[in-house]
């Protein structure tokens, strides 16, 4: 490359620079002659991309959106059906205890010797009863 060559790729970047320049110096210039224009301009485009955007959400749903509202996880039907179902088996723990309970007094009771008819029919309806439970 000769010394011409150099200065001439020179003066060419020295161009588009200023060039740049003179297209930021002439939009600030403009804008600044101008702010009116400038933010009715914006204003407008706000507008009317803030519009494209609701109609679209109206108009084209998420997948979210479609199933409609989801209920958080501890509100959830099979949580729910767990939390019951180890309520039960707690109900039915402490009513196989209170039968337990019972039966081993009507055994002392037998031992005593003081069991009546209606303590066997009692001890029969309490076994049936564990049996139902369990």
């Amino acid at each position: 490359m000769n010394k011409y060559q150099v200065k001439k790729d020179m003066d060419y970047n020295n161009e588009k620079e200023t060039e740049k320049k003179g297209i930021k110096e002439r939009v600030i210039n403009k804008l600044n002659e101008n702010p009116k224009k400038f933010f009715k301009i914006s204003f407008i485009i706000l507008c009317v991309l803030s519009m494209i955007s609701i109609t679209k959400d109206l108009l084209i749903p998420n997948k979210e959106q479609k199933n409609g509202i989801t209920l958080p996880l501890m509100y959830n039907s099979s949580s729910d059906n767990e939390m019951k179902k180890s309520f039960k088996d707690f109900e039915n723990s402490k009513q196989a205890n209170e039968i337990i309970e019972e039966l081993k007094f009507l055994k002392e009771k037998r031992k005593a010797g003081a069991f009546t008819k209606e303590d066997s029919l009692r001890v029969d309806y309490l076994i049936s009863q564990l049996k139902n439970i369990k």
